[in-house]
């Protein structure tokens, strides 16, 4: 039953901009591929609201908020409900008018026919981009950064315009709008050990130029798969077993190729690790300021974009913390390792371990800051085994019980370190004391 009920509301919230927009226009028209003049069977057409109509937005709000306390009713759920919209801070704000005008887009979208014939019927009075993608093919919508999509600028709209249809529909009204998909330029390539084994497994984004130079305070870009024509993204690939990769749909510009591996701690049996991501950029570059862009034509292929992982010039590096007071290793804490002229972390970090150790693993060359917090002693006591109690899995044996205890904290502290053609071994990051906690 209450499963039931909460498959009722979850549809009704993906269901609602269908509902919204029960009465409306019509849109029909033809999908045809522009490299062969044949219908572009079973592509997606999508109308993206160019501004969201409040009344949706709101409504969609609506929705959201009697959802959060239908499961609070069914599961006795003591989550805190949804702030209403002018209690929302503008960035809670901004973010639900994607997801709503995400959900408005997925509403209104439709498949092509093996005509290459396609209709979308109630469609809600407003202003549309109409577009189409398919694999392959490039989507001139995914030209245009998401901020570009949603701007009122005059200017910024009009080089839309000029490659995105934008229709304005009324209620009941039918429009024709035919389409001409253009094939997208392609990128193959490789990624390659130093010793020439191919990489296996590892994931691969091509990354366009336009959207790395964003201004301060833009987000970040996407390193996730094309969501199927809901906004511009990196496409993800894996490597397959011979480290090949391959990329399809490319809109025309200037782009670079991104490999990551997120390593766990490799050769240890013990904590204390930390397995840094490993990227690796077109030119064999470790960092993306030294990657190296090509440009791409329409419809082009460019083969051959090979990348090897320099795994020779990484290295390890292994430290203590020890106490400013009497130089005791420290035994816990979190160390993270910051690039000291990008200001950027590297990974989530190494935990201390019990003898106050901590190792970071396929490092590459540069300046780091070793910068540790929540550095403390911690006390351990196991108690007597009980069968009946669940222990953390991986720490301690099943059904046994232990007692941690902080006898005393430290103050965050840094070090300083260059790391070049060798392992570092011996950092010694050492802290003040701030606090002793009795132990009765």
């Amino acid at each position: 039953m209450r499963r039931t009920i909460l498959s009722a509301f979850l549809f009704s919230l993906l269901a609602l901009p269908t509902l919204l927009h029960a009465q409306g226009g019509t849109l029909s028209g033809t999908v045809i591929c522009g490299d062969t003049n044949t219908p572009a069977r079973f592509a997606r057409v999508f109308l993206k609201p160019v501004s969201l109509d409040p009344s949706i937005r709101d409504s969609y709000i609506q929705q959201m908020l009697e959802s959060q306390r239908t499961l609070q009713r069914v599961y006795g759920t003591t989550n805190v409900t949804p702030a209403p919209p002018p209690q929302q801070t503008q960035a809670q704000r901004d973010e639900i008018t994607r997801n709503a005008t995400t959900r408005t887009e997925q509403a209104n979208s439709t498949t092509v026919d093996v005509t290459g014939h396609y209709t979308l019927t109630g469609i809600a009075p407003g202003s549309y981009y109409v577009h189409a993608q398919m694999p392959g093919y490039d989507d001139p919508l995914d030209s245009f950064s998401l901020q570009d999509q949603t701007s009122t600028d005059a200017d910024v709209r009009a080089r839309i315009a000029a490659r995105v249809p934008i229709i304005t529909i009324g209620g009941g009204e039918q429009q024709r709008v035919d389409l001409r998909i253009e094939r997208g330029a392609a990128v193959t390539g490789r990624i390659l050990f130093d010793d020439g084994a191919p990489a296996i497994g590892w994931m691969v984004s091509v990354l366009p130029k336009s959207e790395l130079n964003r201004k301060p305070g833009d987000p970040p870009p996407s390193l996730t798969p094309n969501s199927g024509g809901i906004g511009p993204s990196s496409p993800l690939s894996r490597t397959d077993d011979l480290g090949n990769f391959r990329f399809t749909g490319l809109a025309p510009g200037e782009y670079t190729v991104h490999a990551l591996l997120f390593v766990q701690t490799p050769g240890s049996t013990g904590g204390g690790g930390a397995g840094l991501p490993i990227h690796v950029y077109n030119g064999d570059a470790m960092r993306l300021a030294d990657a190296k862009f090509f440009t791409l034509g329409p419809g082009q292929l460019r083969s051959g974009t090979d990348i090897t992982v320099p795994l020779r010039s990484m290295h390890n590096i292994r430290g203590y913390v020890v106490a400013k007071s009497d130089g005791h290793r420290v035994n816990s804490g979190r160390v993270l390792l910051i690039n000291a002229n990008e200001k950027t972390d590297q990974g989530p970090g190494a935990m201390v371990t019990a003898d106050g150790s901590f190792q970071f693993y396929s490092v590459p060359p540069g300046n780091y800051k070793l910068a540790i917090d929540n550095a403390s002693d911690i006390t351990i006591t196991p108690a007597t085994t009980n069968p009946n109690t669940p222990a953390p899995p991986g720490f301690f044996p099943a059904g046994s019980r232990t007692t941690a205890q902080t006898t005393h904290r430290y103050e965050s502290a840094d070090a300083f370190v260059t790391l070049s053609d060798m392992d570092l071994d011996g950092v010694t990051i050492t802290v003040p004391e701030i606090e002793a906690e009795s132990t009765h």
